[in-house]
């Protein structure tokens, strides 16, 4: 979990609004990414503050995708229960500016791939390890313990659990760990590092 200030400081480094609206809605709502690519207007209720999770957006091969696209949008959630709750009123005026600034109609998903697939630079070079290493550690955890930036910290601790495997798939479809059959070690991707706080 993340604390106040670490969310600040990555959001305030996000690239552009849409990412910082997407960021913000996702922090309010406790949303999970499947269902957070899948909003359209018609799920908020900007008077109220209102938010309704009613369906989820999945990566399918052609071949189990009724048009042969890359995603398909689920007309229920990760666990097939609709829910209803209050957002941040602050996120409540965002987004519909963002509606409105990027054209998006009544159907159409609010954060649609066009808006994060831009081949334009960012506008900032990728650090060099001498850059990284001058970061040093993270804040102290209320665990006490801190990681190293640009690492994989906790996510890659073999020496801990040698008789484990990080990410390693489970039986109920997520990522954990689990018992090595090799005693080996391999690091996660990441969409399975994105995916382990909503499962």
């Amino acid at each position: 979990m993340a604390t106040k200030d670490q969310f600040l400081r990555v959001y305030n480094a996000l690239p552009h609004q849409p990412a910082k609206v997407l960021a913000r809605l996702g922090i309010s709502s406790g949303a999970r990414l499947c269902e957070l690519i899948s909003f359209i207007p018609e799920d908020f209720d900007f008077a109220a503050d209102m938010l309704a999770v009613r369906r989820s957006t999945v990566e399918v091969t052609a071949k189990y995708h009724p048009t042969g696209d890359r995603f398909l949008t689920r007309e229920y959630t990760k666990n097939g229960e609709h829910r209803r709750f209050k957002v941040d009123h602050a996120v409540s005026e965002m987004v519909p500016e963002h509606i409105t600034l990027h054209g998006i109609g009544l159907g159409q998903v609010i954060f649609p791939v066009r808006l994060f697939a831009s081949t334009e630079a960012a506008g900032r070079d990728r650090l060099t390890q001498e850059q990284i290493d001058a970061l040093g550690f993270t804040d102290e955890l209320p665990n006490g313990r801190r990681y190293k930036h640009g690492g994989a910290g906790v996510v890659t601790r073999p020496a801990e659990r040698p008789d484990r495997v990080p990410w390693a798939r489970t039986c109920g479809g997520g990522f954990g760990m689990r018992p090595s059959r090799t005693r080996g070690f391999r690091s996660p991707t990441t969409y399975q590092v994105r995916h382990t706080h909503a499962s």
